[in-house]
């Protein structure tokens, strides 16, 4: 747990350095695709609770249709249907990119905010669940009061709905959401009433749709003021796994015990997709790093975590292996190994631990088990019993070792 945990602080503050490409050039997109849209309506229908087309040639205001490449990071960009052209004020951020605040317009003809610009307020690493997050913020009075243009179109919204699909788009936007804003992403947050119900907080106003990115918003209470945060419904998220096997082994202190890490990717975006594997020894409370190689690469270690590591971009989905060995202490201890999803950028690893479809699976331990003496007292007998003070007393008794280690 130590291993896990430590790690999750030091991503913690990594997190606030989020950065993706979205500069100049997407803003200059123009173009219209009746065939995405026509598809993108039949979807709708089928997963929300309308019956009309929403990608219609023109908004409520009578601006054109556009679609409009939101470009994720380098090499990978996903179409947005909007309406109008990309507008609004441009905000470089730390790496000099160039970002402006909208894509366009929604169907009432408000404008959507582009997910990639830099955010007013960076949460600061804090957990993304620890806000005071609105339910069903289209009725709240509030959010009505003080943000009346983001949720004039409330027919998407539906506390009840369960398709897998869409609850799934929304759990990926709530994870992306909180890497762009400087939010903690952790398994906690995967168990609060946010990611378990996203239906219920999160109203959307662009629908997604199949390789189509949506766009929805949450509302959250501080003192007076309502706050709001736009939440991406992207595409599924890769799934970057770990396990070691077998799950614990016996051995004698100083016996060496070895494992087969495996370390899986499925659903990778980009061949830039990848991850930092790390290893280590956990005694007690202190982590040791355990020496290994994995896809062609010799391990490094890290100082201040007390692992090593080795950074993987496969290039595809697969399933990779490598045995590891470590030596038995006189005490029980495990072999803690995980993964932080990231990017090969520019040949320097960038972490992103929320850019995973499935955080359950990207930490695990295998105990190893020492065998020790295990003394036992039987058949305790006194002499005299009861005995009066000053008496002197013979005790006998049967010592039995129900350990698998002989004592000498």
């Amino acid at each position: 747990m130590r291993f896990r945990l430590t790690l999750t602080v030091i991503l913690a503050l990594a997190l606030a350095g989020v950065f993706f490409y979205a500069g100049p050039s997407a803003a200059q997109e123009e173009r219209d695709d009746p065939e995405l849209a026509a598809k993108a309506n039949e979807y709708v229908k089928q997963k929300f609770p309308i019956t009309y087309d929403f990608f219609t040639e023109n908004n409520d205001e009578g601006q054109p249709r556009r679609v409009h490449d939101l470009i994720f990071r380098p090499g990978v960009s996903f179409p947005m249907i909007v309406w109008e052209k990309w507008h609004g004020d441009w905000k470089t951020d730390r790496f000099g990119l160039d970002r402006q605040r909208y894509i366009g317009y929604d169907r009432a003809g408000e404008s959507v905010t582009n997910p990639m610009f830099p955010p007013d307020r960076d949460a600061g690493g804090v957990p993304l669940e620890s806000r005071n997050w609105i339910e069903m913020p289209w009725d709240d009075p509030d959010v009505c009061a003080q943000h009346p243009e983001k949720v004039k179109d409330p027919n998407l919204d539906n506390p009840s709905l369960s398709d897998p699909e869409i609850i799934a788009r929304m759990r990926h936007g709530l994870k992306l959401t909180a890497g762009l804003n400087g939010y903690a992403f952790t398994a906690e947050t995967e168990k609060s009433p946010l990611y378990q119900n996203p239906q219920r907080y999160i109203h959307v106003y662009i629908p997604p749709s199949p390789g189509v990115w949506g766009m929805g918003v949450i509302f959250r209470r501080e003192g007076n003021s309502v706050w709001y945060m736009s939440v991406p419904m992207a595409p599924p998220f890769p799934d970057f796994a770990v396990r070691l096997d077998p799950p614990e082994r016996e051995a004698k202190p100083g016996d060496e015990v070895s494992f087969t890490l495996t370390v899986s990717f499925a659903g990778l975006w980009d061949p830039s997709d990848g991850g930092r594997v790390y290893l280590a020894h956990k005694v007690g409370d202190r982590l040791y790093p355990v020496p290994f190689s994995l896809n062609g690469r010799q391990s490094q270690v890290d100082e201040k975590l007390g692992a090593a590591y080795v950074d993987v971009f496969p290039g595809a989905d697969c399933n990779l292996q490598t045995q590891i060995a470590v030596h038995a202490q006189e005490v029980s201890s495990a072999v803690a190994a995980g993964i932080v999803p990231g990017w090969d950028l520019g040949g320097e690893f960038f972490p992103a631990e929320w850019y995973d479809a499935d955080l359950s699976n990207n930490w695990t331990e295998a105990a190893v088990i020492v065998d020790q003496p295990n003394l036992k007292v039987r058949n305790l007998t006194l002499d005299p019993n009861p005995a009066s003070p000053g008496d002197a007393v013979a005790a006998r008794a049967e010592i039995v070792n129900e350990g698998s280690q002989d004592v000498t």
